[in-house]
């Protein structure tokens, strides 16, 4: 792929935006050449096709792309699920990030086991993506398996919804921060002595602050 030629950046701004407001797979060559004001001579020049102006943004081309993303493309992440992935949750943690919001907890899906692949991709790359300027972590972990999961992606905390001593141990024994739910006191007691972080009184709505009080 040749990228020195003068028309390369209006290329790739142009299909930035068009992947942007269009979609991936919606995008033409001819959309991106229309957009960039170039010939399709001078497109073919630079570029083999859209997949590899993608392959250029992935590489670092701009900066809102991360070489992780490279790495993904390597180990066979198709083109679509790729680009879905980075608009879905680095361009929502970019949001959050701007807004002031600097934790992110990315939830397992219990009735899409099958999408668990999502969790841990979107927690890798906001990782990758934030390091040092976010923390991001694994919600609604709820087995052995998923904390390893959102471990090896790199996740710094994990939240469950129920008190599982083994899942609190585990999760302290690999360094990471514990924040399981708990509702009656024994089960916030249990989660204590179990060595968690902190403990999240779920679920609380109903009940109030008064009941805040009362346990405290």
């Amino acid at each position: 792929m040749v990228t020195n030629s003068k028309n390369t950046d209006r290329i790739v701004s142009a299909s930035i935006e068009l992947f942007r407001r269009k979609g991936y797979s919606s995008v033409m060559v001819k959309d991106i050449c229309r957009e960039a004001g170039v010939s399709t001579s001078s497109f073919y020049f630079v570029f083999s096709g859209k997949d590899d102006v993608l392959l250029c943004l992935l590489r670092g081309h701009k900066d809102d792309f991360e070489g992780t993303m490279l790495e993904m493309l390597n180990a066979g992440t198709n083109l679509e699920k790729l680009w879905v992935l980075y608009n879905k949750y680095l361009k929502l943690a970019e949001a959050f990030y701007a807004g002031g919001i600097n934790m992110i907890e990315v939830t397992f899906n219990q009735k899409k086991p099958e999408e668990f692949y999502k969790t841990t991709d979107a927690i890798r790359s906001i990782r990758e993506k934030f390091e040092g300027r976010v923390l991001v972590g694994a919600g609604t972990v709820i087995t052995p398996e998923q904390l390893q999961m959102a471990a090896d992606a790199g996740a710094q905390y994990i939240i469950s919804p129920n008190v599982n001593v083994e899942i609190i141990r585990k999760t302290v024994e690999m360094g990471l921060v514990s924040m399981p739910g708990a509702m009656t006191p024994s089960e916030i007691v249990t989660a204590y002595q179990a060595g968690a972080s902190f403990v999240k009184v779920f679920p609380v709505g109903d009940l109030g602050a008064g009941f805040l009080k009362a346990l405290k």
